[in-house]
């Protein structure tokens, strides 16, 4: 990475190495950190850190449409359907 460069994390915490950015930032390596998780140290020491609560998908749609993928997935699995979006698959290893 550039020196200089900035980091936006809207995806999991666990996609960054946060002890790795705030040493970077401490370094000046980073211009800046964005993020929409808490990060396990304070941030008000630094004024090149935005951090936003992970609420993105609370919208109205956003609510409404896992609403739809969550009755989706419930029909399909009655149906004897494999559901969609499975994140640990051992689906076909169980049957």
């Amino acid at each position: 990475m550039k020196d200089g460069a900035i980091i936006v994390n809207t995806a999991r915490k666990e996609v960054v190495d946060e002890s790795a950015v705030f040493v970077a930032l401490e370094e000046g390596k980073l211009f800046g950190f964005g993020t929409d998780f808490v990060p396990d140290r304070s941030v008000s020491d630094f004024r090149n850190v935005i951090m936003t609560p992970h609420v993105s998908a609370f919208t109205v749609e956003g609510v409404e449409r896992a609403k739809a993928k969550l009755f989706d997935n419930v029909f399909r699995f009655l149906r004897g359907g494999r559901p969609q979006y499975l994140v640990n698959d051992v689906w076909d290893l169980e049957r």
